[in-house]
């Protein structure tokens, strides 16, 4: 149990989206974890509230990872998979007219998967010309904008960064160790800022039947959300939500014996279609509005409404 301030509005909003991930697979940090696991080491379970989201839209019971997570970013169940779903407003957009900084970090996208997949689109045209954005992914233009989680240059608010460690698919930095330094340069750009995390890998792996490697991964986002934990805790109006997209269903080991060949090799796991249902894990100011159950087009309207002001937050 701990304390929580009410009504508080956040100032810097970190949003983690990460495709196929439901809270019961949390079992495979919990478990697989070597010795008596030490709390710090589930930081996922220690938010200020959980919710559930309905994860259809109009045209589908169970929409595809980026049609899940469009229907997120645009407040929109009309999402057909086309150019014409660029033309909604996205929830930076919002935050940008009110002067605070955005940012995009997408991990495991590819082409027809990432958000960049838009700029083939007339009506994008502008999406991304006041927003940061940093893929952790090479680039065969030999002339484009690279990032290194060593590195110190400063970025430039509608220009794409790839990420220098990566050839091909392979990527020789972690995502926390790129995600840390890039968060670090993009915090010092304004007090306000709203920065989105996108992770597709993990729901390839799942798909793929990869288990293991989907553990290792998951392990890699549970140090990100365990970082901004602790970026929380130095900023008490920081909010930090976590998001899933086309959630992977599956039946974990019904025995100890049996777990520990899952844990070995994978073996023992039943799966199943995709939830009609997804998590919303949520830590910080304003963390109260996410509680509950309701469509995820409804997770902007969440971000912004306040019990003092209601709406009122995008009126200047």
């Amino acid at each position: 149990m701990k304390s929580h301030d009410f009504g508080k509005q956040p100032k810097r909003i970190v949003w983690m989206q990460i495709a196929g991930f439901q809270e019961e697979h949390l079992a495979m940090l919990r478990f697989g974890l070597p010795g008596q696991a030490a709390a710090s080491e589930f930081p996922m379970e220690g938010v200020d509230c959980i919710g559930k989201m309905w994860n259809f839209n109009l045209y589908k019971i169970r929409p595809t990872p980026l049609e899940s997570s469009l229907s997120q970013l645009m407040g929109q169940k009309n999402i057909k998979n086309s150019c014409e779903d660029f033309t909604k407003k996205p929830v930076w957009k919002y935050f940008e007219e009110l002067d605070f900084a955005t940012g995009i970090f997408e991990s495991g996208y590819q082409k027809n998967h990432s958000l960049l997949s838009s700029l083939k689109c007339q009506s994008a045209s502008n999406l991304f010309q006041d927003t940061y954005f940093w893929k952790m992914s090479g680039s065969n233009d030999k002339n484009a904008n690279k990032f290194h989680y060593q590195g110190r240059e400063q970025f430039n608010p509608g220009e794409i960064y790839y990420d220098k460690s990566c050839q091909g698919k392979d990527c020789y930095a972690s995502i926390l160790n790129n995600v840390k330094s890039v968060w670090n340069r993009f915090n010092e750009k304004k007090p306000n800022s709203l920065f989105i995390i996108r992770d597709y890998s993990y729901y390839e792996a799942l798909k793929g039947k990869k288990i293991l490697k989907a553990r290792e991964i998951l392990i890699g986002l549970n140090k990100v959300f365990q970082f901004f934990s602790e970026e929380l805790n130095k900023k008490k109006e920081t909010l930090l939500i976590l998001t899933s997209a086309s959630p992977q269903s599956f039946e974990f080991p019904t025995r100890g014996d049996q777990w520990a060949e899952f844990d070995r090799n994978g073996k023992y796991i039943l799966y199943r279609k995709n939830s009609l249902l997804s998590p919303v894990l949520v830590k910080g100011a304003a963390s109260e509005n996410f509680c509950g159950l309701y469509s995820e087009n409804d997770l902007i309207k969440r971000m912004i409404w306040t019990p003092r002001s209601g709406f009122s937050i995008f009126v200047k």
